[in-house]
């Protein structure tokens, strides 16, 4: 299961444990997967029936859009 309140939960304690402050005003993300699976999630925003639909303020990157990460373009169907 994709649920991102997990993952929300591992982000806030990594970031109190090392400092870090995680930037939701940049966070980008890039549905990973069979193309049928990227199709399903980009409308709907939601990974998993059983979860929540991602928030709003991430930016989910459609077919062939790039993000920059750590100096190198990432996507799909590039």
């Amino acid at each position: 299961m994709d649920d991102f309140a997990d993952l929300q939960e591992i982000l806030d304690k990594w970031c109190l444990a090392s400092g870090a402050k995680f930037n939701v005003a940049k966070t980008q993300i890039i549905p990973i997967g069979a193309e049928e699976y990227r199709t399903r999630v980009l409308p709907i925003r939601n990974t998993d029936p059983n979860c929540k639909p991602l928030p709003e303020y991430f930016q989910l990157a459609k077919e062939g859009e790039v993000i920059w990460i750590l100096g190198a373009w990432y996507g799909n169907n590039l």
